[in-house]
């Protein structure tokens, strides 16, 4: 799903129209990078949560050459789903 998709859902499914609900989401969405840059965690209930997690630097392989190759560390996003999310996608756990 695409930003502009899911305005559009956004707006069919609330009493604003579209140009609200971008502005709406572009909010959100700022305020959740912001967040995460901070290091600090955004939970969503029913959904999961994001943070940001340290990788350290690593040694790893050209998959062409075999050559080794080094990988400077850095900062990634991490999304653990919730308990309502995981049932979700697998109704049966």
């Amino acid at each position: 799903m695409t930003t502009s998709e899911l305005v559009e859902k956004v707006a069919e499914q609330t009493t604003l129209n579209k140009s609200q609900a971008k502005a709406v989401l572009d909010v959100a969405i700022r305020i959740i990078q912001d967040t995460i840059v901070s290091n600090k965690g955004v939970a969503l209930r029913n959904l999961g949560k994001l943070k940001c997690v340290k990788r350290d630097a690593r040694v790893g392989r050209n998959p062409s050459t075999g050559e080794k190759v080094n990988i400077p560390a850095k900062n990634v996003v991490k999304f653990v789903a919730s308990l309502a999310t995981k049932k979700l996608l697998n109704p049966t756990v």
